[in-house]
């Protein structure tokens, strides 16, 4: 039986390859999913981190259940994959007010959880900033990029060096679109 770490990136290829898209240059979500996967193995993740990295947006975004994550991948990377798969009542909310929720509710989840959000997050606002959404205006851009700075702010101090990494970008970000950098 192949490891949950072997397996996972299949899964989230097949899964994900079905015309899901990311960024104006329309490259696959695939590509967001492999560096945050990457980001979560260079930061010396666990196998489970890394399978949950892998697989952080296979229940929102295609049919499988968090029930299948747990029988194919067992209980720790179900628990994992469960802490960043919003509520469904997330799913309504304008993104402002999903961003805020999502920070609240990382407040309150393990530092496995946070560790993957973190690497999630900044691979979001990375993407926003280089190659944001050809359908998002600015101040939709800013709002994500903010709600990834709520979000990451919960998660900090537990991979200092994504911490650097994500105020970089945010400090990018404020530049194109606030005109400062502080």
């Amino acid at each position: 039986m192949e490891s949950a770490i072997e397996s996972a990136p299949e899964l989230a290829r097949t899964k994900h390859a079905a015309g899901h898209l990311f960024d104006e240059s329309r490259s696959p979500m695939f590509d967001h999913i492999s560096e945050v996967a990457t980001l979560v193995k260079e930061q010396g993740g666990t196998d489970a981190m890394i399978a949950a990295a892998w697989l952080h947006d296979v229940v929102e975004d295609t049919d499988v259940t968090l029930e299948q994550v747990g029988e194919w991948f067992g209980s720790t990377v179900r628990e994992l994959v469960d802490g960043l798969t919003d509520p469904d009542e997330f799913a309504s909310m304008p993104l402002e007010l999903r961003k805020r929720a999502q920070a609240e509710r990382i407040r309150h989840l393990s530092d496995g959880v946070k560790r993957i959000k973190l690497c999630d997050q900044l691979s979001n606002a990375r993407r926003v900033l280089d190659k944001p959404p050809v359908d998002w205006a600015e101040d939709l851009q800013w709002t994500q990029i903010e709600g990834a700075r709520a979000i990451t702010l919960e998660c900090r101090g537990l991979w200092p060096a994504l911490d650097e990494r994500f105020d970089a970008v945010y400090a990018a970000a404020r530049l194109r679109f606030l005109g400062t950098s502080s």
